[in-house]
Formats: structure tokens, sequence, C-alpha cells
């Protein structure tokens, strides 16, 4: 492969991840998710709008009037931080924002709970086990990490196999932690 088909195969991989991730994402999760991609490849797609620049320059987009959907981000800075111990990610719609399959074959599904929401949640994933159990026979359910909008919603979430329980600031940095143990 030739330079320039790289520089293209890039830039529609950056193209597809923005869109496939709700269409908006912090610039830095483009470096972290593609450290290949320098400052040009991102300055010819706002060139060529095939992405916009938005919340200051902070977030790009695959439209100019995008707004940032807060479980799609969060999802992706779980990514960001698991990356190099996985081999492959899919975009999912609710319950799970996306499937991360690590490189010794384990699934790891990433869920945002919204507040107020808990009971929702847990109801959908408490359907999906039981329908895949169904389906499936041996069926074990995913590894799970919770994104929380408030830590204090870990209390009221009984969800299997949670290995943690993460919150994001608004710089997309993420912070985990486990739920208190009873006793």
């Amino acid at each position: 492969m030739d330079r320039k088909e790289e520089f293209r195969n890039l830039i529609e991989r950056i193209v597809d991840f923005v869109s496939d991730s709700g269409g908006v994402m912090l610039q830095a999760h483009v470096w972290r998710i593609f450290p290949e991609a320098m400052q040009k490849h991102i300055n010819y797609l706002i060139k060529h709008r095939r992405l916009y620049e938005i919340e200051d320059g902070k977030m790009i987009a695959d439209a100019p009037d995008a707004k940032p959907k807060r479980p799609a981000i969060a999802a992706t800075g779980v990514l960001c931080d698991f990356i190099d111990k996985m081999d492959d990610y899919t975009f999912c719609e609710y319950p799970a924002q996306m499937n991360l399959i690590a490189k010794n074959g384990d699934i790891l599904e990433i869920l945002y709970v919204k507040y107020n929401d808990e009971a929702g949640i847990q109801a959908s994933i408490a359907m999906q086990d039981k329908n895949m159990a169904k389906e499936m026979k041996g069926y074990v359910a995913p590894k799970r990490i919770a994104v929380l909008e408030d830590p204090v919603q870990a209390e009221r979430l009984n969800i299997p196999s949670i290995l943690r329980f993460a919150t994001m600031e608004p710089d997309g940095k993420m912070t985990y932690f486990s739920k208190k143990k009873e006793g």
C-alpha cells in the first residue's frame, strides 16, 4: 500500500468511527484510538467538510450541528482505556453502548446508566440475559463496565457480571471503582 492509500484508508477509518460512535467524539479519543493519526489527517477532514470541529475544537463531529451524546462518548472513553487489551469493538443499542472483544476472547459490555434509569437498565439486562440463555446453551453473561452519571447509582444497581463502575469527567477522563461490599 502506498502513502496515498494509507492516508485515505486512515481518514476513512476515522470518519467511520466518528459516525458509528454517534456522530461526535472527543479529539483526545481520536489520538488514542488512532495513534497513527496526525493533525494533518484531522485538518484534511475538516477542510474537506467530512468532519467538523465543535465545542471549541475539543470535539469532532460528522455534521456541523451534531450534538454530543454522553453515553457514546463515555463508551469510547472506556475503549480508550482498554484499547491495548482489545482485538475489536462494536457499537450497540440500549442497554449496552459498546461491546469490546479482548485479545483473550472475553467480551466486555459497556453500559451507560442515566441517573434514575437504574431500574430500567437492570430490567433490560435481565431480559437480555434471559433471552440469550434460552437461545444459547451454556450462555454466560459478558463481563460489564457500567458508566454512571453519579457514583451513588452503584448502590442502586444489581446487574450480574459487573467488573467495575466508572464515571466520566467533562474532559473524557474515566474514573473506575467497585461497589462497596456489604458488612
